[in-house]
């Protein structure tokens, strides 16, 4: 059994010197039809795909049982805003296993717990969400 590409540097450069330079959508597969490179796509439009959201309206910043899987979505509308310290929190999370004080309340078992869902009103974070 061959080794895979990314276990051989000088191949796997090789390949990459495939790749177009013009803009376009563009993968490169190893021979076990992974993945390795995904990149020069043009976009076509400014919107796709659904629109994530949870229950609550807030987002996901946490880690999952699966070890290295993290998650940073359920923006409702908002992700773009917020990026920059969403992100910042979720690599403060990826780096010290601790959730960041500012994400702190968006962990994914708040749905489980149910603590932290819904205000006084009942109504939850985001009245005219849904």
């Amino acid at each position: 059994m061959a080794l895979p590409l990314l276990q051989q540097p000088d191949r796997l450069k090789a390949r990459l010197r495939e790749v177009p330079s013009e803009p376009g959508c563009y993968l490169l597969r190893d021979a076990d039809d992974r993945i390795l490179y995904i990149g020069k796509a043009k976009v076509l439009r400014s919107w796709g795909g659904i629109m994530d959201m949870t229950p609550d309206g807030s987002p996901i910043i946490d880690k999952t049982h699966i070890e290295g899987l993290f998650l940073d979505c359920g923006w409702c509308y908002g992700g773009f805003k917020a990026v920059p310290g969403s992100g910042f929190s979720l690599a403060h999370l990826i780096a010290t296993g601790n959730h960041h004080a500012p994400a702190e309340k968006f962990r994914l078992d708040r749905f489980r717990t149910g603590r932290g869902l819904m205000d006084e009103e009942g109504t939850g974070a985001q009245h005219d969400l849904h």
